[in-house]
């Protein structure tokens, strides 16, 4: 967490809870937006409205979500460029001021990782991820808004399936980050070899050492291969299958308790048929928003 803190103090939280204020409404939008069709819906020919009165009402939150959606850009790109900017500039002026020992003993690859690919992710990477995790997570919290709102009784199975979310999820993230993190350590062998071999070609030549040299570099690349791809896809495979189940457990829940409610009123409560029909189809898309929830957030 505290790289998170880190990089939301270069972000300054100022900006960040700006962020936060027009996700929230762009995700109220998109809630009153369904919650107002199942109404209508519901009503038919009994509504007192008019139908231009019905379609304003839905136009407008419709136009608060795509408003909110576009201020909420524009603040991460704001916010995204002037925490890339500081830090770059800190990394800098560090680079520059440290002594001459520091150089010494840090390879040059190293130097160009941090200045290439890490300023490279805090440029385009992290901006992707930041938008993509507040949309999921703001759309996560709405779907199980509309769903509690159609089914009070589904918020006593929202107890176990949280629990058992944030185990899978704190598993997969701390995994996650040590295969980061073993690729971007494999990663500077890679550049530190290639630099290497370009100051000395002349002796390479010289000494006629260039296979051994080649298959060096290809070796350097394998291991960071063998961490990119082959440990983090297995490891979101496995993310998968648990996200599947704890999805398939939502839309059960959410189909049971609307069933339980049109047929045992008296015992479970009323449920219209426009939110039973929504609160179903909404849950469908818990699976999708958790896997992405989970993802965005080690990314």
């Amino acid at each position: 967490m505290s790289v998170v803190f880190a990089y939301l103090k270069s972000f300054t939280f100022t900006i960040f809870l700006i962020l936060l204020i027009f996700s929230f409404l762009s995700t109220g939008g998109y809630v009153g937006q369904l919650l107002w069709l199942a109404h209508w819906s519901n009503a038919g020919g009994n509504d007192n409205l008019t139908l231009f009165a019905n379609l304003g009402i839905y136009a407008t939150f419709g136009i608060v979500q795509s408003v909110s959606l576009l201020f909420a850009s524009l603040t991460l790109s704001f916010g995204t460029v002037k925490a890339s900017r500081r830090l770059h500039d800190e990394m800098l002026s560090s680079i520059l001021r440290s002594p001459m020992s520091f150089f010494d003993t840090t390879p040059l690859g190293r130097l160009l990782n941090r200045f290439s690919k890490d300023i490279d992710a805090v440029d385009e990477k992290i901006p992707l991820f930041t938008n993509s995790f507040l949309i999921t997570v703001f759309s996560t919290f709405g779907v199980i808004t509309i769903i509690s709102v159609a089914s009070p009784w589904f918020l006593i199975v929202i107890v176990p399936i949280t629990v058992f979310y944030l185990i899978v999820q704190r598993f997969y993230v701390a995994t996650s980050r040590q295969l980061k993190r073993l690729e971007a350590t494999s990663r500077s062998p890679i550049y530190s070899h290639f630099q290497e071999s370009i100051d000395g070609i002349s002796s390479i030549r010289a000494y006629n050492v260039a296979e051994r040299f080649r298959l060096q570099s290809e070796l350097h690349v394998d291991y960071n291969q063998i961490a990119l791809y082959v440990s983090h896809s297995s490891i979101v495979r496995w993310l998968s299958v648990q996200l599947d189940f704890v999805g398939s457990v939502i839309v059960f829940s959410a189909a049971m308790f609307a069933t339980l409610q049109r047929n045992y009123p008296h015992i479970f409560g009323f449920i219209d048929p426009g939110l039973a029909g929504m609160s179903i189809s909404q849950a469908f898309l818990m699976t999708l928003l958790l896997a992405m929830v989970v993802r965005m957030t080690s990314d």
